[in-house]
């Protein structure tokens, strides 16, 4: 339901419809009900910790933050890193955290090209999954010659999707 919404929102705010102070009231209304979520989880029983952020440029972290809310749900320790990560502090969270994967968002086309590098570094990484997500990959011709898996429109399909790989990385 929230997807929907704040997309509703955004076509609001783009045509006039909604100030940007509605915008960021709805976006932060969201995100604090993420953060419960979060912090109602159970206590991770699954494999290494899932560094997840958004790409260098992205300040759309709402999908990023719903993704640590399935992922701790589903036993996860997740370390979000939130909106406009530079690949410096990605690369540094997933080395300092012992991260056996990594999801890297994006959310518009402009900012798609920094992000890529940001996967691009972590995939660099011996032993670190690498995945990816976001209407900036949408478009098959966007994912060509993306390193890592893309992870779909679908959180919970894209949990599944990590998951699988995580657990059996030969799939």
């Amino acid at each position: 339901m929230i997807f929907p919404a704040m997309r509703e929102v955004g076509t609001r705010w783009k045509t006039g419809r909604c100030d940007v102070e509605h915008e960021h009231l709805a976006t932060e209304s969201v995100r604090a009900w993420f953060a419960r979520q979060r912090a109602m989880a159970p206590p991770p029983f699954r494999g290494d910790p899932i560094v997840l952020a958004c790409g260098p440029k992205d300040l759309h972290s709402i999908g990023i933050e719903a993704f640590a809310v399935i992922l701790g749900r589903r036993g996860w320790s997740c370390r979000l890193l939130g909106a406009m990560t530079p690949s410096g502090a990605l690369v540094s969270a997933v080395r300092g955290v012992g991260a056996g994967a990594a999801v890297v968002t994006a959310q518009r086309g402009v900012t798609r090209r920094a992000a890529v590098e940001a996967i691009a570094a972590v995939d660099a990484l011996p032993g670190v999954g690498v995945f990816y997500a976001g209407d900036a990959f949408i478009a098959a011709s966007a994912r060509r010659d993306v390193p890592g898996i893309y992870l779909g429109e679908d959180v919970l399909a894209a949990s599944e999707t990590l998951e699988a790989r995580i657990l059996s990385p030969g799939r």
